[in-house]
């Protein structure tokens, strides 16, 4: 744009300014929404407050190792909407392509 300041370039710049504490507010919200599960408890979300207590608690994990609690986790919502129950051992994540037991190539 010319080096010409746009409209949005000051909000976008405050909104920067505000992205670590907004992360923030999101763990904080995530582990209070999940402290109750087994993996939660297991790792003490419920006295957890910042992202680097949640780094030094909780371990790297690879798919397989969280296998047993996606396991135990309701199965998703049934396209006929039968399937209500709440999750009581991880919340739900989609895992990545590159670690899913399923993604040999």
């Amino acid at each position: 744009m010319n080096g010409q300041e746009t409209e949005l370039e000051p909000r976008l710049v405050k909104a920067c300014a505000r992205a670590g504490r907004i992360n923030e507010d999101n763990l904080r919200r995530l582990l209070a929404d999940n402290r109750d599960t087994v993996f939660g408890k297991k790792y003490g979300f419920g006295s957890m407050e910042t992202s680097a207590e949640y780094r030094k608690r909780v371990p790297l994990s690879s798919y397989a190792s969280l296998q047993p609690y996606l396991d135990r986790r309701r199965p998703r919502r049934s396209f006929s909407g039968m399937s209500r129950r709440k999750s009581t051992a991880l919340w739900e994540a989609r895992p990545s392509l590159t670690t899913s037991p399923c993604s040999a190539w």
